[in-house]
């Protein structure tokens, strides 16, 4: 009895191999062409060549903002998209740090550059250096409520 069924078994999986040796071989084609199709929430970010170090939407929902690394250890750029539109950057700038935040509900964008933490406003693009210094700074850390950063303080990097 255990032979006939040790027996069966075996040429039930032989049956098994042999339908998946010939169905591998067959492409199906549906009948019905097929598109690709976008949502409405879906957001589509071009990168050019490089790729995404960090990115954050804005608390209010109106911004994405994006650092793209390029192919040098120092190459960066900081993007901000205005969500719903084209999608588009609104802000594009040459940098040298790879971290970003947004300071709670407001307007303003905080991100490393070159040692130094800069505020970005968004309603008029105007820039402010946060921490001047001879130390290198980075890694801004807003609270939640936007009204103080966190950050990382560093003696000055010889050569930088």
């Amino acid at each position: 009895m255990v032979i006939l069924m040790l027996a069966a078994a075996g040429i039930l999986i032989g049956i098994s191999y042999l339908m998946l040796d010939i169905l591998s071989g067959m492409v199906v084609s549906p009948k019905t062409p097929v598109r690709e199709r976008t949502a409405k929430w879906e957001l589509v970010i071009p990168v050019d060549g490089g790729e995404v170090a960090c990115m954050q939407a804005s608390a209010n929902g109106r911004f994405l903002a994006y650092i793209e690394s390029g192919a040098g250890q120092d190459q960066a750029t900081l993007k901000v998209a205005k969500i719903g539109e084209d999608n588009s950057p609104v802000f594009t700038q040459e940098i040298r740090g790879s971290t970003l935040a947004w300071l709670g509900s407001s307007g303003y964008l905080v991100y490393e550059d070159g040692g130094d933490i800069y505020r970005l406003d968004m309603e008029d693009g105007a820039q402010l250096n946060l921490t001047s210094s001879e130390e290198y700074d980075d890694r801004p850390l807003p609270s939640m409520d936007g009204d103080h950063i966190l950050w990382t303080r560093s003696p000055a990097q010889v050569g930088a």
